[in-house]
């Protein structure tokens, strides 16, 4: 291995000789002494420590925050926590960019809508960007697959509520990663006609793969606001666990009436009210202001106030139920879970410079009581669209 002294190892990096004793002294670089030269000396490997630490600084990590990150060597997981600071980040600028141009092409003049309008475009955002990556909602999958310990699971009991007919034409919005079909493959009608549409380009990616099953014809990007299709095309939508996202949930109920035909049926999973209450006593205990944002998501669409929100343009409502007590036991993938809900609430703000220490609370609580208990509380609606 090469060595090089202070300044042969500055010129080689093209930096200051002061810089790298700033570096030597914050011990963010490794230097040994040569006894045979009486001089501090710096290995080769060390050009590799550099360039890292120019990145993270680059990435707005404090020094202390990087001297952390080189010890515990845990540099990929930073790095996407400060993927998701800036993704916040941007959320947040373009929903003050269409507020404030909302502001220059209105002639109303009241404070108190304008921060209406500005949290109602960050929600929007929010939702885009929770589902520009297929890992968070991966990781959610593999969570109550684990967990679920009534059967048949989730995605098989949705599906043994689906009345097919010969020759329907079916479109899931917001299909993910198709997993709804892949997991009933082989209960699939065989002359049906699927369309898979998300709003995420990843995750349309990740379902190309399924236009191998013959009774999908189509799969493609498109939003569930302004769907490409026309008027009375569908037999059957799907939409799984979507509805309480949306602050315009008329708009889209509307449009997904559009394209039903007559008689057309609507599948809507949603959550409780109820739904995991005890994963939120635990982030308070771990930080008393923490929320995971659900009540925001069941006062847009649970399964308490579903009926009424369908009932506009939908009839014949009606609705199942599952109460599913989840005892878990493995800190990691609870800690994951909980992370993977970042835009809804402030579990981002709360856990993002915190989220090693969280996992540690996470591990001494389940230590204290041998498991964690949570109960999974949802369900689906089935109706008639009104034509």
């Amino acid at each position: 291995m090469l060595y090089y002294t202070i300044l042969e190892f500055s010129r080689a990096a093209q930096t200051t000789p002061r810089t790298i004793r700033f570096y030597i002294k914050k011990e963010l670089l490794k230097s040994e002494y040569d006894k045979t030269r009486n001089i501090t000396v710096l290995s080769e490997k060390e050009f590799i420590t550099l360039q890292i630490i120019d990145l993270l600084k680059s990435a707005h990590f404090t020094l202390k925050e990087i001297k952390f990150i080189l010890e515990n060597n845990n540099f990929k997981e930073r790095l996407t926590l400060q993927k998701n600071i800036l993704l916040k980040q941007i959320a947040q600028n373009h929903a003050m960019l269409e507020m404030i141009e909302h502001i220059e092409n209105s002639s109303e003049d009241s404070p108190q809508d304008y921060l209406k309008l500005y949290h109602h475009h960050l929600k929007d955002h929010h939702y885009k960007q929770q589902f520009l990556d297929t890992s968070p909602l991966d990781i959610r999958i593999r969570f109550h697959e684990r967990y679920n310990t009534i059967k048949p699971e989730w995605f098989l009991w949705l599906f043994e509520q689906y009345q097919f007919n010969a020759h329907d034409c079916v479109l899931e919005v917001a299909c993910g990663q198709g997993t709804l079909w892949r997991k009933n493959q082989k209960m699939i009608p065989p002359d049906i006609s699927i369309t898979l549409t998300d709003l995420s380009d990843k995750m349309i990616a990740s379902c190309m793969d399924l236009l191998s099953f013959p009774q999908i014809k189509e799969v493609k990007t498109a939003d569930v606001h302004h769907l490409p299709f026309p008027d009375n095309t569908f037999n059957i939508v799907i939409a799984n666990h979507l509805f309480m996202y949306f602050n315009d949930l008329d708009h889209v109920l509307k449009e997904i009436a559009r394209v039903l035909k007559p008689n057309g049926r609507l599948y809507a999973s949603t959550i409780s009210q109820y739904h995991n209450l005890e994963l939120e006593s635990l982030l308070k205990q771990f930080n008393a202001r923490a929320n995971m944002g659900q009540k925001q998501l069941t006062d847009q669409f649970s399964l308490e106030n579903g009926e009424e929100k369908l009932s506009y343009y939908f009839k014949n409502i009606r609705q199942t139920k599952r109460q599913i007590p989840y005892l878990i036991d493995d800190p990691e993938m609870l800690s994951q879970y909980i992370y993977s809900t970042r835009w809804i609430g402030n579990i981002q703000e709360i856990l993002d410079d915190r989220y090693n220490d969280f996992k540690s609370f996470v591990e001494k609580e389940l230590l204290k009581h041998g498991c964690f208990k949570t109960t999974n509380y949802s369900g689906q609606f089935i109706a008639t669209v009104k034509k």
